[in-house]
Parts: C-alpha cells; sequence; structure tokens
C-alpha cells in the first residue's frame, strides 16, 4: 500500500486499539514499514506493547528503536545467497569462480568459509543448501565452516569487523 493508505492504516489501528499516537509518529511508522500490512500491524503492535509495558509515551526516539529490528528483517529477506556470496568475493578479492571451484588454498577457502557462516547467519539457510550453493559441497564442510568462523569470531576481533564491514556492503546495497 501507499504511504497515505498505511498512514490510514497505522491511525485506525492506534483507535481500535485505543492507543492514541501523534500524527508525526504514525507518519514515521507507515514510512519505516512498506513491505505489507501484517507487517505494519506487527510494528505497532510491538510499539504498543513496549510502551504500555513501560508504561511510558511513545516518542520518535523509543518508536524508531523498535522499527530497527523490522528494518534489519526487511532488509534480511530481500538478500540472496548470491548476494553474499558475492559481497565476499568482492570484500576478499577472490572471483566467484575460486570461491565454488575446488581450490583449497587458504585465500580461497578462507572466504568460502566465511561465505557459509554468512548464509547461515544472515539467510538460515540448511547446511545441504549452504554446501549446494557453494560448489555442490558436504553438508558437514558447511558445518565445519560456520563453527569455525564462530569460533574465530568470538577471539579475532579483526574478523569480527570484517565480518561487519561485509555485512554493511551487503545491506548498503540491498534494494
Amino acid at each position: 500500500p501507499d504511504l497515505e493508505t498505511r498512514q490510514a492504516i497505522v491511525q485506525a489501528k492506534c483507535q481500535e486499539k485505543n492507543f492514541p499516537l501523534a500524527d508525526k509518529l504514525v507518519h514515521l511508522v507507515a514510512t519505516a514499514i512498506q513491505s505489507n500490512i501484517r507487517e505494519l500491524e506487527g510494528a505497532l503492535n510491538k510499539i504498543i506493547a513496549f510502551h504500555q509495558l513501560k508504561n511510558s509515551e511513545p516518542s520518535e526516539a523509543s518508536i524508531k528503536e523498535i522499527l530497527v529490528s523490522f528494518e534489519a528483517q526487511s532488509m534480511r529477506k530481500s538478500t540472496t545467497p548470491r548476494d553474499i556470496i558475492a559481497t565476499v568475493c568482492k570484500f576478499y578479492d577472490v572471483t566467484n569462480e575460486n570461491i565454488v571451484g575446488k581450490s583449497r588454498e587458504k585465500k580461497i577457502s578462507f572466504p568460502r568459509q566465511v561465505s557459509m557462516y554468512l548464509l547461515r547467519g544472515e539467510l538460515q539457510l540448511s547446511f545441504p543448501a549452504i554446501g549446494q550453493e557453494l560448489g555442490g559441497r558436504d553438508h558437514t564442510t558447511a558445518i565445519h565452516a560456520d563453527s569455525k568462523i564462530k569460533r574465530l569470531v568470538e577471539s579475532d576481533l579483526k574478523l569480527k569487523q570484517d565480518i561487519e564491514l561485509i555485512k554493511q556492503q551487503l545491506y548498503a546495497n540491498a534494494p
């Protein structure tokens, strides 16, 4: 639905739930959630529950904080395995053919493992699906890569920052 319709929906739901919301805040919610009505209602329910639980007045800051999680979810939904692999390839300066190929060189296998970790963490792909995306590898390879990178992220600050940078690049390019 367009912006005006989304605003009307938010206002109607607020009246229905006896939760007054300033026009400026209605506009904020309607602008942030654009995908569908169900998600719009979900965001509004979360906002209402949060403010009733805290017994506080809704503010621009508190609503923005709640809406951040919805924006991140919708960005993740529009990301594909190809996007993740391409972003990792660009970050580590390797080709897509190398990453899905058979090479076991560290300069290629490490970005491949990072790709597997991100495919699991960002898209919740199954291990067999991850193996399939990366050149038809066995699911146990994907399990190993995911647990290895998880372990390294906990102890290696540089890797943790690199993965955050990859995510930023990934979602900055998302439609």
